[in-house]
């Protein structure tokens, strides 16, 4: 297993993909207009679809549906067991916060 220095979560790493010129340049248009850089709006939508950000969720299963990548049977189970899980987390007071501090003792194989 690789180490990551400062450990896991704190290397960064690249994401990119190409589209059209047409498409980068509505694109920075609407940024601009929003007052928003690109790595902020790439962040803000990763971190949304990360932790099941219903209005974020909505979209994600439209565009699904309308893909066709997964079946629509497979879809809607998958949406009621986030929503599902996110009740949860939110009827016991679990933060983001409190997952990280989880995941960072999973991590570092404390079993306290």
């Amino acid at each position: 297993m690789t180490k990551y220095k400062g450990g896991y979560g704190k290397s960064e790493k690249a994401i990119m993909f190409s589209d059209t010129d047409k498409r980068h340049a509505e694109l920075l248009v609407r940024l601009r207009r929003d007052g928003l850089s690109k790595p902020q709006f790439f962040r803000e939508i990763i971190s949304g679809y990360i932790s099941n950000d219903p209005d974020l969720l909505s979209f994600i299963t439209k565009t699904k549906y309308r893909l066709s990548r997964v079946g629509k049977k497979k879809i809607k189970k998958t949406n009621e067991e986030i929503l599902q899980g996110n009740q949860v987390l939110k009827d016991f007071g679990i933060t983001e916060g409190d997952l990280d501090f989880i995941f960072d003792l999973i991590e570092r194989g404390e079993d306290e």
